[in-house]
């Protein structure tokens, strides 16, 4: 929905969220940690980087695959 907005009117959405199965879907991602931004760029550009993003994906990912087994 967001897209269709931007593509009709401009502009742009800011999520901010910890659901890193929400993060995944935006064009651009921006890590903050203490404030300061220490990664940005896609879901696939930040896994391959390895970073905090990463990490927090390898995390979160686990628990999804837990809860389905």
């Amino acid at each position: 929905m967001a897209a269709d907005v931007a593509a009709t009117v401009g502009g742009g959405t800011l999520f901010v969220t910890h659901r890193m199965s929400t993060v995944r879907l935006a064009d651009r991602i921006v890590v903050l940690e203490q404030g300061r931004v220490v990664e940005q760029g896609t879901h696939d550009d930040l896994v391959a980087v390895g970073g905090r993003y990463a990490d927090l994906w390898a995390m979160q990912s686990r628990a999804y695959a837990s809860t389905q087994e």
